[in-house]
């Protein structure tokens, strides 16, 4: 699917309108990044952690970075963990595709084989989580030894499915200079999304007992004590365009 001048003109004025999304045009007359952030008065490197809609010929893709912690200190570059989003194609719209790039920690592994696994948030993990109407969400879980988690919820933590079968693979490489990271790979059914896919958020974990690290794209902003991922008041907007409705991608074909 080609995106064209008139289609990412429609994107620019539609995030304009929601307030809170900045679009920075790129180098390229078929690309746009989108910025989204918090109020000017809480402090967050917003270019640092921005969730970047960069416009291919074939989709959208959904670039974020996250790079804050779950309260919205910043973390060096080189902990920065980047997630990307490739939505449905029109030309097969049975699944959509996450990627992520994070550092590798080591930190213990699940007993587990590699696959589907309960309570992987214990563990070295990245997250994606995707809500919808009525408060219907899909959790997305992956970790660096091919372990992975999906989730369907309906309202803050109210588990509906659990263990959702899906492709996944992961790798860790490694520098001379003894650093690491891991890259992983899903392939996830398009049915499991919630309806209407509106709003997103990625969080990281890694370390071990006092020294667990948690991170988020979204941050808390209020008085919370302790990080609670399922705090939906601070997901933000997804591109309008990045999940059409099936009536759009009807037309499109």
């Amino acid at each position: 699917m080609v995106i064209g001048c008139g289609l990412l003109l429609q994107g620019v004025c539609r995030c304009l309108s929601l307030g809170s999304t900045l679009l920075l045009s790129s180098s390229s007359p078929q690309a746009a990044t989108a910025v989204t952030q918090r109020s000017p008065s809480f402090r967050i490197p917003a270019l640092l952690r921005a969730a970047a809609k960069i416009m291919t010929d074939r989709s959208p893709v959904l670039r974020s970075a996250i790079a804050t912690t779950w309260n919205g200190k910043e973390v060096p570059p080189e902990q920065h963990v980047h997630v990307e989003l490739i939505p449905p194609l029109a030309s097969d719209a049975s699944h959509f595709k996450v990627t992520v790039d994070a550092p590798f920690y080591d930190d213990p592994a699940p007993e587990a084989n590699a696959g589907s696994t309960m309570h992987l948030w214990d563990y070295e993990v990245a997250e994606l989580f995707l809500l919808g109407d009525d408060q219907r969400y899909l959790e997305l879980e992956f970790g660096p030894h091919g372990h992975y988690l999906a989730l369907k919820l309906h309202g803050p933590r109210n588990l509906i499915e659990q263990e959702l079968p899906l492709e996944y693979t992961a790798n860790i490489t490694r520098t001379e200079d003894g650093k690491a990271r891991w890259h992983g790979t899903a392939i996830i059914p398009a049915s499991y999304l919630p309806p209407n896919p509106s709003q997103f958020n990625a969080y990281a974990i890694h370390g071990v007992d006092q020294a667990r690290s948690y991170m988020a794209l979204f941050p808390s902003t209020g008085s919370e004590a302790e990080p609670d991922f399922h705090r939906l008041q601070y997901f933000q907007p997804l591109p309008p365009d990045l999940f059409p409705s099936p009536s759009q991608s009807t037309a499109t074909q």
